[in-house]
Protein backbone atom coordinates (compact mmCIF):
# COMPACT_ATOMS: atom_id res chain seq x y z
CA UNK A 1 0.00 0.00 0.00
CA UNK A 2 1.73 3.47 -1.26
CA UNK A 3 0.58 6.96 1.32
CA UNK A 4 -0.21 9.38 -1.12
CA UNK A 5 -0.71 12.91 -0.04
CA UNK A 6 -2.44 15.74 -1.58
CA UNK A 7 -1.77 19.60 -0.45
CA UNK A 8 -3.41 22.87 -1.81
CA UNK A 9 -6.18 25.00 -1.51
CA UNK A 10 -10.29 25.55 -1.73
CA UNK A 11 -9.79 23.55 -5.46
CA UNK A 12 -8.81 20.44 -3.90
CA UNK A 13 -10.42 21.00 -0.55
CA UNK A 14 -14.12 20.21 -2.48
CA UNK A 15 -14.96 24.06 -0.61
CA UNK A 16 -18.91 24.68 -2.33
CA UNK A 17 -19.95 20.82 -3.44
CA UNK A 18 -22.52 20.97 -0.38
CA UNK A 19 -23.85 23.73 -1.52
CA UNK A 20 -26.30 21.36 -3.50
CA UNK A 21 -27.15 19.74 -0.45
CA UNK A 22 -28.21 22.76 1.66
CA UNK A 23 -30.15 24.46 -0.79
CA UNK A 24 -32.78 23.20 -1.93
CA UNK A 25 -33.23 25.75 -4.91
CA UNK A 26 -29.55 25.83 -5.87
CA UNK A 27 -30.19 27.25 -9.28
CA UNK A 28 -32.05 30.23 -7.53
CA UNK A 29 -29.13 30.10 -5.05
CA UNK A 30 -26.77 30.29 -7.83
CA UNK A 31 -28.63 32.71 -9.55
CA UNK A 32 -29.35 35.14 -7.27
CA UNK A 33 -25.31 34.94 -5.95
CA UNK A 34 -24.48 36.33 -9.28
CA UNK A 35 -25.90 39.85 -7.94
CA UNK A 36 -24.42 39.38 -4.21
CA UNK A 37 -20.96 40.67 -2.71
CA UNK A 38 -19.44 37.57 -0.77
CA UNK A 39 -20.84 38.85 2.51
CA UNK A 40 -24.04 37.91 1.49
CA UNK A 41 -23.27 34.77 0.14
CA UNK A 42 -21.13 33.74 3.01
CA UNK A 43 -24.56 34.80 5.17
CA UNK A 44 -26.81 32.72 3.14
CA UNK A 45 -24.89 29.91 3.11
CA UNK A 46 -24.19 29.54 6.69
CA UNK A 47 -28.12 30.25 7.44
CA UNK A 48 -28.99 27.30 5.70
CA UNK A 49 -26.08 24.97 7.01
CA UNK A 50 -27.21 25.60 10.29
CA UNK A 51 -30.84 24.95 9.33
CA UNK A 52 -29.65 22.02 7.26
CA UNK A 53 -28.08 20.47 10.81
CA UNK A 54 -31.09 21.40 12.46
CA UNK A 55 -33.76 19.83 10.81
CA UNK A 56 -30.97 16.36 10.36
CA UNK A 57 -29.78 15.77 13.50
CA UNK A 58 -31.05 15.09 16.47
CA UNK A 59 -28.16 16.57 18.46
CA UNK A 60 -30.31 18.99 21.55
CA UNK A 61 -27.05 20.70 22.69
CA UNK A 62 -26.49 21.81 19.15
CA UNK A 63 -30.43 23.07 18.98
CA UNK A 64 -29.76 24.76 21.95
CA UNK A 65 -26.73 25.94 21.64
CA UNK A 66 -28.12 27.85 18.28
CA UNK A 67 -30.54 29.93 20.19
CA UNK A 68 -27.53 31.08 23.23
CA UNK A 69 -24.44 31.02 21.10
CA UNK A 70 -24.73 31.99 17.37
CA UNK A 71 -21.13 32.57 17.18
CA UNK A 72 -20.07 28.83 18.64
CA UNK A 73 -22.88 27.44 16.35
CA UNK A 74 -21.29 28.84 13.32
CA UNK A 75 -17.96 27.41 14.10
CA UNK A 76 -19.72 23.93 15.19
CA UNK A 77 -21.45 24.12 11.52
CA UNK A 78 -18.39 25.60 9.27
CA UNK A 79 -16.49 22.36 10.70
CA UNK A 80 -19.12 20.14 9.76
CA UNK A 81 -19.55 21.41 6.37
CA UNK A 82 -15.75 21.61 5.52
CA UNK A 83 -15.58 17.69 6.66
CA UNK A 84 -18.46 16.87 3.81
CA UNK A 85 -16.86 19.14 1.48
CA UNK A 86 -13.41 17.26 1.61
CA UNK A 87 -15.40 13.92 0.91
CA UNK A 88 -16.40 15.15 -1.82
CA UNK A 89 -13.64 16.34 -3.30
CA UNK A 90 -10.89 15.15 -6.02
CA UNK A 91 -8.51 13.62 -3.38
CA UNK A 92 -11.91 11.62 -2.30
CA UNK A 93 -12.41 10.47 -5.61
CA UNK A 94 -8.90 9.50 -5.99
CA UNK A 95 -8.89 7.20 -2.94
CA UNK A 96 -12.02 5.94 -4.20
CA UNK A 97 -10.24 4.81 -7.73
CA UNK A 98 -7.14 3.66 -5.46
CA UNK A 99 -8.28 1.30 -3.17
CA UNK A 100 -5.24 -0.33 -2.23
CA UNK A 101 -3.59 2.95 -1.08
CA UNK A 102 -4.25 5.41 1.33
CA UNK A 103 -4.97 8.68 0.42
CA UNK A 104 -4.48 11.92 2.74
CA UNK A 105 -5.74 14.81 2.08
CA UNK A 106 -3.98 18.32 3.67
CA UNK A 107 -6.01 20.47 1.37
CA UNK A 108 -7.78 23.59 2.48
CA UNK A 109 -9.47 26.90 1.79
CA UNK A 110 -7.10 29.78 1.96
CA UNK A 111 -3.99 27.69 2.09
CA UNK A 112 -0.59 28.69 0.47
CA UNK A 113 2.20 26.77 -1.51
CA UNK A 114 4.10 27.47 1.72
CA UNK A 115 1.84 25.94 4.34
CA UNK A 116 1.79 22.63 1.29
CA UNK A 117 5.29 22.73 2.35
CA UNK A 118 5.28 23.05 5.82
CA UNK A 119 2.23 20.25 6.59
CA UNK A 120 4.31 17.61 3.73
CA UNK A 121 7.52 18.29 5.94
CA UNK A 122 5.50 17.74 9.19
CA UNK A 123 4.12 14.42 7.47
CA UNK A 124 7.63 12.96 6.47
CA UNK A 125 9.27 13.30 10.19
CA UNK A 126 6.49 11.57 11.60
CA UNK A 127 6.09 8.47 8.92
CA UNK A 128 8.96 6.23 8.10
CA UNK A 129 7.81 5.30 4.20
CA UNK A 130 7.99 6.55 1.48
CA UNK A 131 5.00 8.40 -0.06
CA UNK A 132 3.72 10.25 -2.74
CA UNK A 133 2.70 14.02 -2.75
CA UNK A 134 0.67 15.90 -5.07
CA UNK A 135 0.69 19.50 -4.34
CA UNK A 136 -2.09 21.57 -5.98
CA UNK A 137 -0.58 24.67 -6.34
CA UNK A 138 -2.30 28.13 -5.18
CA UNK A 139 -1.32 31.88 -6.63
CA UNK A 140 2.28 33.03 -5.62
CA UNK A 141 0.95 35.87 -3.65
CA UNK A 142 -0.30 33.76 -0.86
CA UNK A 143 0.94 33.59 2.24
CA UNK A 144 0.54 32.50 5.90
CA UNK A 145 1.92 34.81 9.25
CA UNK A 146 2.81 33.11 12.07
CA UNK A 147 1.54 35.04 15.59
CA UNK A 148 2.79 32.67 18.24
CA UNK A 149 1.01 29.05 17.88
CA UNK A 150 -1.23 30.70 15.07
CA UNK A 151 -1.01 30.72 11.24
CA UNK A 152 -2.57 32.98 9.49
CA UNK A 153 -3.02 32.50 6.25
CA UNK A 154 -4.03 35.34 3.87
CA UNK A 155 -4.88 34.65 -0.15
CA UNK A 156 -4.97 38.76 -1.10
CA UNK A 157 -5.80 42.11 0.11
CA UNK A 158 -9.40 40.69 -0.45
CA UNK A 159 -8.89 38.63 2.49
CA UNK A 160 -9.08 41.45 4.56
CA UNK A 161 -11.84 43.53 3.55
CA UNK A 162 -13.90 40.09 3.54
CA UNK A 163 -12.69 39.57 6.86
CA UNK A 164 -13.24 42.71 8.34
CA UNK A 165 -17.10 42.68 7.40
CA UNK A 166 -17.94 39.48 8.65
CA UNK A 167 -15.14 39.87 12.35
CA UNK A 168 -16.85 43.88 13.00
CA UNK A 169 -17.01 44.40 16.90
CA UNK A 170 -15.00 41.14 17.32
CA UNK A 171 -11.76 43.07 19.07
CA UNK A 172 -9.05 40.18 19.21
CA UNK A 173 -9.76 39.44 15.48
CA UNK A 174 -9.76 42.85 14.46
CA UNK A 175 -5.86 43.19 16.06
CA UNK A 176 -5.05 40.10 14.52
CA UNK A 177 -6.21 41.48 11.23
CA UNK A 178 -4.40 44.87 11.77
CA UNK A 179 -1.37 43.04 12.68
CA UNK A 180 -1.14 40.39 9.03
CA UNK A 181 -2.47 43.30 6.90
CA UNK A 182 0.28 45.21 7.77
CA UNK A 183 2.56 41.98 7.20
CA UNK A 184 1.16 41.48 4.03
CA UNK A 185 1.36 45.31 3.12
CA UNK A 186 5.22 45.24 3.50
CA UNK A 187 5.41 41.92 1.43
CA UNK A 188 3.51 43.44 -1.24
CA UNK A 189 6.17 46.66 -1.67
CA UNK A 190 8.77 44.20 -1.29
CA UNK A 191 7.32 41.97 -4.03
CA UNK A 192 6.65 45.24 -6.10
CA UNK A 193 10.93 46.07 -5.70
CA UNK A 194 12.52 42.36 -5.35
CA UNK A 195 9.69 39.93 -6.52
CA UNK A 196 8.95 38.78 -3.28
CA UNK A 197 6.34 35.88 -3.81
CA UNK A 198 7.98 34.31 -6.85
CA UNK A 199 11.33 34.26 -4.79
CA UNK A 200 9.19 33.02 -1.57
CA UNK A 201 8.00 30.13 -4.10
CA UNK A 202 11.66 29.19 -5.01
CA UNK A 203 12.82 28.48 -2.03
CA UNK A 204 9.93 26.62 -0.55
CA UNK A 205 10.61 24.49 -3.59
CA UNK A 206 14.26 24.22 -2.49
CA UNK A 207 13.00 23.55 1.12
CA UNK A 208 10.53 20.41 0.04
CA UNK A 209 13.17 19.33 -2.71
CA UNK A 210 16.09 18.89 0.05
CA UNK A 211 14.18 17.20 2.67
CA UNK A 212 12.66 15.18 0.04
CA UNK A 213 15.47 13.07 -0.96
CA UNK A 214 15.11 9.07 -1.06
CA UNK A 215 11.33 9.66 0.81
CA UNK A 216 8.83 11.87 -0.83
CA UNK A 217 7.75 11.59 -4.93
CA UNK A 218 6.31 15.02 -5.32
CA UNK A 219 4.24 16.03 -8.10
CA UNK A 220 2.62 19.18 -8.68
CA UNK A 221 -0.65 21.06 -10.35
CA UNK A 222 -0.05 24.27 -11.06
CA UNK A 223 -2.18 27.70 -10.96
CA UNK A 224 -1.26 28.85 -14.50
CA UNK A 225 1.64 29.73 -16.84
CA UNK A 226 3.38 31.86 -15.00
CA UNK A 227 4.70 29.56 -12.36
CA UNK A 228 5.73 26.92 -14.61
CA UNK A 229 9.54 28.12 -14.63
CA UNK A 230 9.55 27.50 -11.11
CA UNK A 231 9.03 24.03 -10.62
CA UNK A 232 10.59 20.36 -12.54
CA UNK A 233 8.91 19.93 -15.96
CA UNK A 234 8.92 16.27 -15.58
CA UNK A 235 7.05 16.60 -11.86
CA UNK A 236 4.16 18.70 -13.83
CA UNK A 237 0.79 17.23 -14.45
CA UNK A 238 -1.03 20.41 -15.06
CA UNK A 239 0.28 23.37 -16.15
CA UNK A 240 -2.41 25.75 -16.34
CA UNK A 241 -4.98 24.47 -13.26
CA UNK A 242 -7.27 27.90 -13.90
CA UNK A 243 -7.92 27.15 -17.47
CA UNK A 244 -8.69 23.35 -16.53
CA UNK A 245 -11.05 24.32 -14.04
CA UNK A 246 -13.16 26.47 -16.76
CA UNK A 247 -14.67 23.91 -18.34
CA UNK A 248 -16.95 22.80 -15.76
CA UNK A 249 -19.61 24.27 -13.62
CA UNK A 250 -18.15 26.95 -11.64
CA UNK A 251 -20.33 27.31 -8.03
CA UNK A 252 -20.88 30.90 -6.12
CA UNK A 253 -17.86 31.65 -5.42
CA UNK A 254 -15.84 30.85 -8.28
CA UNK A 255 -15.20 26.69 -7.41
CA UNK A 256 -15.90 23.78 -9.18
CA UNK A 257 -18.97 21.92 -8.46
CA UNK A 258 -19.13 19.36 -11.70
CA UNK A 259 -18.90 15.87 -11.09
CA UNK A 260 -17.21 15.37 -13.87
CA UNK A 261 -14.20 17.85 -12.74
CA UNK A 262 -13.62 14.93 -9.76
CA UNK A 263 -13.81 11.94 -12.45
CA UNK A 264 -11.44 13.99 -15.44
CA UNK A 265 -9.13 15.38 -12.91
CA UNK A 266 -9.15 12.12 -10.99
CA UNK A 267 -8.15 9.63 -14.23
CA UNK A 268 -5.63 12.25 -15.46
CA UNK A 269 -3.58 12.26 -11.91
CA UNK A 270 -3.47 8.69 -12.28
CA UNK A 271 -2.18 8.43 -15.77
CA UNK A 272 0.95 10.62 -14.47
CA UNK A 273 2.06 9.41 -11.19
CA UNK A 274 4.24 6.30 -10.79
CA UNK A 275 2.31 4.43 -8.71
Amino acid sequence: MKKIIVTGCSHSAGVERSDSIIFKDYEGFLEKSKKWIDTSIHSQRLIHQINFLRKNTNNKKFHKRIVRDLAKTGKITSRYFRLLDRSLSWPARLQQQLPGNKVINFAKGGSSFKMSVHNTLKFCSQSTDRFIAIHQVPTHTRNYFKFGSLRYEVTSMDTFEFKEKVFKNNNSEEKLLEKAKEKYKNLIRRDVQFEYFKKSIKRYLACLEKHSTGKIENYFILEDNTQKALFPNKRILIDNFEIFRQKYRIGANGHVVDENFQKDLVELVISKISL
